[in-house]
């Protein structure tokens, strides 16, 4: 049996979703048709958009409810992020960790750096946000108080340790550092060292923060 590590919402937290995004649908109900309330076509759009974005999160909510899938899925032979989306250890050259009121956890492999950087409004949200033009092939995160972004790196920690494990000396260079370090159970975000736009081996280390603005224009 293949050991691994599943990572998967209790149900209270399921259910809390699905109760969060009924209210965001409620609250556009309720800028919709309370003119008195909330006069003017502004407070309706902005309730027809509450409503149209809750009714889709409830979906999706609700069809992983139903279906019971997990959140994330890790072992030695890579990550799944959803039941159809699986990526290998073997591709993975870099995982980069956005902070912010949800820490997103984005997945870039070798075939990313691959493309040609995208200049549009997608690449500079891109290198604002993840210090690089090129986007991740994978994204997680998770809202839930069970699952934190430390817990995730932590399996990313072991489980890519034991993939480094059945690869030759020569071979396991190329997958050195490319996942965040966890010190004292605080995870230590830096200039990661596995890519050559932002200088290999002259990252410097901070316990709080990514300097993003000296990062693009690094890359500039």
């Amino acid at each position: 049996m293949e050991d691994k590590k599943i990572f998967k919402p209790t149900i209270w937290e399921k259910k809390l979703s699905l109760g969060g995004t009924l209210l965001f649908i409620a609250a556009g109900c309720l800028l919709i048709f309370s003119d008195e309330l909330f006069p003017g076509p502004a407070f309706s759009f902005i309730g027809v958009v509450s409503v149209l974005f809750g009714g889709l999160c409830f979906l999706v909510f609700l069809l992983s409810y139903l279906k019971g899938e997990p959140l994330l899925v890790v072992s030695e032979n890579g990550v799944n992020i959803s039941s159809d989306h699986f990526i290998p250890w073997r591709d993975v050259r870099e995982v980069r960790i956005l902070q912010g009121d949800i820490e997103q956890i984005g997945i870039f492999t070798f075939e990313d750096f691959e493309e040609t950087p995208s200049q549009d409004f997608l690449g500079r949200m891109a290198q604002r946000s993840w210090g690089t033009k090129i986007l991740p092939t994978g994204v997680t995160s998770s809202t839930y108080r069970s699952i934190t972004h430390v817990d995730i790196i932590e399996a990313f920690q072991k489980y890519h340790d034991q993939f480094l494990a059945t690869l030759s000396e020569d071979e396991r260079e190329k997958y050195v550092d490319v996942i965040p370090q966890i010190v004292d159970g605080k995870l230590q975000v830096r200039e990661l060292k596995n890519t050559d736009e932002f200088g290999s081996g002259n990252e410097e280390s901070t316990a709080d923060f990514i300097d993003w603005e000296a990062l693009m224009k690094r890359e500039k």
